[in-house]
């Protein structure tokens, strides 16, 4: 385990680390590039269903809800909590109709509570839509670490593999009071079409969720995947 940002070698970490199997463990690449192991502290349940507590051996920590980012502290950028009004979404069966199938989004909402100086009550409309792999930036098929040396040769021998595509948009803050703030954090952001917020993408196997790039807020992204591959990827090599 290490920082999450500081090491050069984007998985030396993971290939030199000695894995207690008592553990479960959770690989994170941050926004520059290197990988560190989170461990598994505990699992909760509160609205949002199973929320798990992940943290680093520099007392990093990431809360996921569901896989979902929930919570974070200790970074360059954090978030300090995320509600869904709507509840969190699932993913659709194989055999299901689907975003993709339907050609119709699924829409959820977030709220989200930026660290300083981010403001709090971020609410962003989100959409969420099944792809092909075709569609997936380099950028972030790249940190797919699954049952080959390479990430396109994994995915071609892994149909089981479906991606699926969030678009978040802002709408604006639901904290009262925040409304300046807002209009000032946001005039830092990168320039972004038609109100997009940032975009996430989640690899999912049946209804598993077995890797994701989601975003702590525009700039500042992570990669997270189960670690080490489950042993039924394993053997598929």
């Amino acid at each position: 385990m290490a920082r999450l940002v500081w090491q050069s070698d984007a998985d030396a970490v993971v290939r030199t680390a000695r894995l207690d199997p008592r553990f479960a463990y959770l690989r994170v690449q941050g926004p520059q590039g290197p990988a560190a192991l989170l461990v598994l502290g505990y699992e909760d349940r509160d609205a949002s269903g199973v929320v798990q507590t992940w943290y680093s051996a520099s007392q990093e920590t990431l809360q996921l809800a569901q896989g979902r980012l929930h919570m974070t502290h200790g970074l360059a950028v954090n978030r300090l909590h995320t509600a869904w009004p709507q509840g969190l979404p699932t993913w659709p069966s194989p055999g299901a109709r689907s975003a993709r199938a339907s050609g119709e989004p699924a829409a959820h909402e977030q709220i989200i509570d930026l660290g300083d100086p981010g403001p709090r009550g971020l609410k962003l409309a989100a959409r969420v839509q099944e792809v092909p792999a075709s569609e997936v930036p380099g950028s972030v098929f790249g940190r797919l670490r699954d049952t080959s040396a390479t990430p396109v040769s994994a995915q071609e021998k892994e149909p089981a593999l479906r991606w699926f595509k969030e678009e978040a948009y802002l709408q604006g803050t639901a904290a009262p009071n925040q409304g300046t703030a807002l209009a000032q954090w946001a005039t830092g952001l990168p320039a972004r079409s038609a109100g997009l917020y940032f975009t996430q993408w989640f690899a999912v196997r049946g209804t598993e969720l077995v890797f994701s790039h989601q975003c702590v807020r525009p700039d500042f992204c992570l990669s997270l995947q189960p670690w080490p591959v489950p042993a039924q990827a394993q053997a598929k090599r």
